[in-house]
């Protein structure tokens, strides 16, 4: 009998630009202790006071995640909308002290004071509890921007010959794109498994598994070969 183990899926980035080394620190600190605490699937990939660095790094792990702002930087708008570009599916909550409360209403809806961490961890909640129903489309760079495919409708994802480049196998159409299957592992759902290291199968569409010839069938009458290590 051939077991299919599901790989684990990737922790939740999160993101933090605070501009007060001491009180990053604190969060930080605070965060990570929560996360253990109630054994959450997140981890706090950045740290920063600068908010290129955080931009940058944003970008260069290429998924979406939560992002925790500083809201006394003077951009800190412009910062988070160019977040929102490239990730509009991640989540975005702004810092602030007693004093920019008031500023901030009317700018925008998701605010907390500093130093209230409990509120800060009843958000990190909400956002891991979300980030389990919204993972229904697979965003797929195309140039600067992307387009997305209903994850319901995606048989395979699998290394195509040209390095860095993938194959994907829908139910009505393939497609051939840029990218590297560990970043595209944390935008699925559980309905998928990796069967090695360059297949991902989604197993809705698994019509029967040959244990003898190594060979998993699919639902389209297309086959997957199943490594012998499985």
């Amino acid at each position: 009998m051939i077991l299919l183990r599901e790989e684990p899926q990737a922790k939740i980035p999160i993101y933090i630009h605070e501009q007060d080394t001491e009180l990053r620190n604190n969060m930080v600190a605070y965060i990570e202790n929560f996360i253990e605490t109630e054994q959450l699937e997140m981890r706090v990939v950045l740290a920063t006071g600068d908010p290129v660095d955080l931009l940058e790094t944003v970008r260069k792990k290429n998924r979406p995640g939560i992002c925790i702002l500083d809201s006394t930087y003077k951009h800190f708008l412009e910062l988070a909308n160019a977040i929102k570009m490239d990730y509009p599916r991640g989540f975005i909550m702004y810092t602030a002290s007693p004093l920019e409360l008031e500023a901030l209403r009317g700018k925008v809806t998701n605010y907390i004071m500093k130093y209230d961490y409990r509120k800060i961890a009843s958000w990190l909640i909400e956002c891991f509890q979300k980030s389990k129903k919204v993972k229904k489309y697979l965003a797929i760079a195309d140039g600067s921007k992307f387009r997305y495919e209903a994850l319901k409708d995606i048989l395979y994802i699998t290394a195509a010959l040209e390095p860095r480049r993938l194959l994907l196998s829908s139910r009505n159409r393939h497609i051939e794109f840029y990218g590297r299957l560990k970043e595209i592992e944390p935008q699925l759902n559980d309905h998928f498994i990796k069967i090695s290291r360059s297949v991902i199968v989604n197993q809705d569409y698994i019509k029967s598994v040959d244990a003898s010839k190594g060979i998993i069938n699919l639902t389209n009458g297309e086959q997957l070969n199943i490594p012998k290590s499985l």
